[in-house]
Order: structure tokens, then C-alpha cells, then sequence
């Protein structure tokens, strides 16, 4: 028996020692031995404190150098980085070395708008490093043309992976007597609290719970029937989560947000009304296992809402389709499949060079 490819995962956080990351138990069950390098001092500062930026940027210099010198002695046939900011650091360390001899795989890259001098530097570094990646994994098609002219990167680097959710990190919730809140929504990146605190004023019978970060919010005045709360971690956010009927996920812009917690909520088998986005459209089909609505139609959200919650039988069989989905389609095992498709693609290629 021919020994195990070996591959180095590098992660953007602090992994638990008690539970392995879903992705290297899964590449370890295909033919892998896999080696997961962590951020070993992240901490919720990493994501609310005011100098977070440059604390994020020291770290990932930090692990890129282990990265770096530990394949220097163990020589993995991949380094896999996830998420992509991690393997642009990877990247740069080992093309400012002029090390050719490990492939590198960045995993799930996204850009969101930041200030005019951020998006400089970053296009200019990105630019730079990306260059090195073997492969490079977005989760549409438009994502992966745009950000090829974007970043000077050639086309055929960048494959398709579609996010995924460990399929039995939640049971079904659906609505049980427990619920605490009509509806929930959650998160960060381009979330449109406006939209959503519209549609709150129209419904003031109805409860909403909203989780935000402080730094990202700014929205001056909140709707009486929402309960608002900033900077929670995972497990609370969650569990805010599984006591709503219903999560609305609000996006504003064409650019990839929300999909950890959209698919979380399915998940659960949550009844979910998104934001129509390209990427939201690889889960959800309307009418079916969710609802969309456009960005900013607050009226609409408003009307969806409030049907859902007055159609008891309809808000449970549209949580029950979405958990099937996200349970047929979007698993780590559907994810690691088709990454482990991707790597045996480009190990082809490598040894044909």
C-alpha cells in the first residue's frame, strides 16, 4: 500500500483539540494525512477590538512561517489554506522565498469593499501572491471571471466550491414551544439592517432578534419589537438562532455574505427569506425550501413574514424541504468530494509538467 499523501491545512482560527475540524477528518477518510496549523492565540478580540486589523495581519504572517519552515523539513504534497486571506500570506511567504516545490490551494475567496487604501493594498498583494496558488476555490462562476481580471490571475486557477455545513452540527429545531422570537437574523458582512428594521416597523406584533458587531453597525434608530444584540459568540449566536421561527438573511451588494449562517439555518430547518444573490440562489429555490426577496423591497420582506407566521403548516414544510437540501447537497461530504476532485485534478497536471 502506497503511503499517504501528505497535507498541511491551515486555518484562520484557534481549532479545538477536542473536535477536529470537519475538513481534515474528511480528507483523512479519502487518502490524506492531513496536518491542521491553527491560529493558536486567536480570541474574539481578533474580530471587535479597534487595532484588530493589524493583530489579523501579524498572526497570518506569523503562521505563514510555520507554514513555511515546517514543509521545509516534512515536504507536504499540498498546503490547503483556509479561508483565502490565510493563503494569501502562505502565498506571499513562498514566493518572496522562491519556493516552487509545494502546491498551495487557497480556499473560499471573497472581497468585501473596505477603505480606498485597504482595497489598494490589497489588490497589490493580492495581485502579487495569488499568482503562486495552485488553485484558488470560489462558489460561483462570475466570481471566479471578475476576480481573475481583478487580481491578474489566470482563469483556469480558479474552481468551484460551494460552501458547506457539517451535517450534524445541528438537529432539526423546525418551531417548537421554546421559541423566544418570531424571527431571527444575524451576522456581519454586507448584512442590510436597514431593509430589515423596515419591515420590523410594519409588522410591530411580530418579535425580531438581531445579532450584529458593533463595529458594523450603524443603524441610529432600532424598531421598538427588536432585540438587539452586538458581538455574541458562536454557541449564543446559535442559540438565539434555534429559538426563532423564522431567519430572514438581509444582503446588500453582489458580493458573497451570509452563507454560513444561511446554511446553518437550514440546517436546523429553519423557514429562510434571503436576499436574491448568486450565491444565495445555489440553496435556496423559492417557494420551495425558502423565499427571496430583492434587495431593499422592505415592503415585500414585510408581506413574506408575516404570511410565514400566519401559515403555520407552509413555514414547517419550508424548513423541512430546506434541511433535506442542505442534507443532500451541501455537506462536508458533498465539499471534500469535489476539493478532493480538485486536487487529484491538479496533481495530474503537476506531474505532467
Amino acid at each position: 500500500m502506497s503511503p499517504k499523501k501528505e497535507i498541511f491545512l491551515c486555518v484562520d482560527w484557534k481549532q479545538s483539540k477536542k473536535v477536529k475540524f470537519w475538513l481534515q477528518s474528511e480528507l483523512e477518510k479519502i487518502e490524506y494525512k492531513v496536518t491542521l496549523l491553527d491560529i493558536p492565540n486567536y480570541s474574539m478580540k481578533n474580530i471587535t477590538v479597534r487595532w484588530r486589523k493589524i493583530i489579523l495581519w501579524l498572526q497570518y504572517f506569523q503562521l505563514a512561517f510555520r507554514v513555511f519552515f515546517l514543509s521545509s523539513r516534512k515536504h507536504p504534497e499540498w498546503i490547503i489554506a483556509w479561508n483565502a486571506v490565510n493563503g494569501v500570506f502562505v502565498c506571499l511567504i513562498f514566493k518572496l522565498f522562491r519556493r516552487i516545490d509545494t502546491k498551495i490551494g487557497v480556499l473560499n475567496l471573497i472581497v468585501h469593499d473596505k477603505s480606498l487604501l485597504l482595497m489598494f493594498l490589497r489588490k497589490l498583494i493580492y495581485t502579487y501572491s495569488l499568482k503562486r496558488a495552485t488553485f484558488i476555490s470560489v462558489n460561483h462562476t462570475i466570481y471566479a471571471t471578475g476576480f481573475s481580471k481583478k487580481f491578474k490571475v489566470p482563469l483556469n486557477k480558479f474552481k468551484i466550491l460551494q460552501d458547506a455545513v457539517k451535517s450534524d452540527e445541528f438537529n432539526y429545531t423546525g418551531i417548537n414551544n421554546s421559541n423566544n422570537y418570531d424571527v431571527f437574523s444575524g451576522g456581519e458582512a454586507k448584512r442590510d439592517w436597514e431593509t430589515l428594521f423596515n419591515a420590523a416597523v410594519l409588522n410591530p406584533e411580530i418579535s425580531f432578534c438581531v445579532v450584529a458587531r458593533r463595529k458594523t453597525f450603524n443603524i441610529a434608530k432600532v424598531p421598538p419589537n427588536v432585540d438587539l444584540h452586538f458581538d455574541l459568540n458562536s454557541e449564543e449566536f446559535y442559540e438565539k438562532m434555534k429559538k426563532s421561527k423564522i431567519v430572514v438573511l438581509p444582503l446588500k451588494g453582489s458580493m458573497t455574505a451570509g452563507l454560513l449562517v444561511l446554511t446553518k439555518a437550514m440546517l436546523m430547518g429553519k423557514a429562510v427569506i434571503a436576499t436574491k444573490t448568486v450565491t444565495t440562489e445555489n440553496y435556496i429555490v423559492s417557494g420551495k425550501n425558502g423565499l427571496f426577496v430583492e434587495e431593499g423591497d422592505y415592503e415585500d420582506l414585510a408581506q413574506k413574514i408575516h404570511n410565514l407566521l400566519y401559515n403555520e403548516g407552509y413555514l414547517i414544510n419550508l424548513g423541512l424541504e430546506a434541511r433535506r437540501s442542505i442534507l443532500k447537497n451541501h455537506t462536508e461530504h458533498n465539499y471534500s468530494e469535489s476539493l478532493t476532485s480538485i486536487l487529484k485534478s491538479n496533481e495530474r497536471h503537476w506531474h505532467c509538467k
